[in-house]
């Protein structure tokens, strides 16, 4: 029987792919949904961080890409946060995303939420080797926005602070 379902976003596959760990979502979760919108935009051909890696990963078998229509209640982000908590709400997947506008509305739905600092964390707790302050100073480096006190609450669940 399958574990817990879990759907990702665009920002959660970038944001690994950026610092060289997309294979965390392998390892945390074992197997990770994408809507096909989700997989789109990933892999649109602005050459964003991870089309490759997702590309390997669905060949792989470990990430499936779901199609998913357009729900109304959702009509006000984008197609990859749509598409996602549509998905979500439907089967009762965690959600991995970032954006803050579209994770208030995954909580509004009674969703669960964790976002790249989260899924860094779950890895550690995992036995994930090194530290994971590197990976989130490389992630603010490259324009991925984590604030201060996120940062702290990682470091110090982490062990790192």
């Amino acid at each position: 029987m399958r574990e817990r379902r879990v759907a990702a976003d665009a920002s959660s596959l970038i944001g690994l792919a950026m610092v060289g760990q997309f294979g965390l979502l392998r390892r945390v979760f074992g197997r990770v949904d994408v809507t096909d919108a989700v997989c789109d935009e990933v892999c649109s051909g602005a050459n964003l961080p991870g089309a490759e890696e997702l590309g390997t990963a669905v060949e792989d078998g470990w990430i499936a890409v779901v199609p998913v229509e357009a729900d109304p209640q959702f009509a006000d982000l984008g197609d990859g946060e749509a598409s996602t908590l549509a998905y979500a709400s439907e089967v009762g997947a965690l959600v991995l995303m970032d954006d803050q506008a579209a994770r208030s509305r995954a909580t509004e739905q009674g969703l669960e939420v964790m976002g790249v600092g989260g899924v860094l964390l779950a890895a550690k707790r995992r036995g994930f080797e090194g530290e994971i302050r590197p990976l989130i100073e490389r992630l603010r480096t490259g324009g991925f926005h984590l604030s201060d006190a996120v940062v702290r609450v990682l470091l110090v669940e982490a062990k790192e602070a």
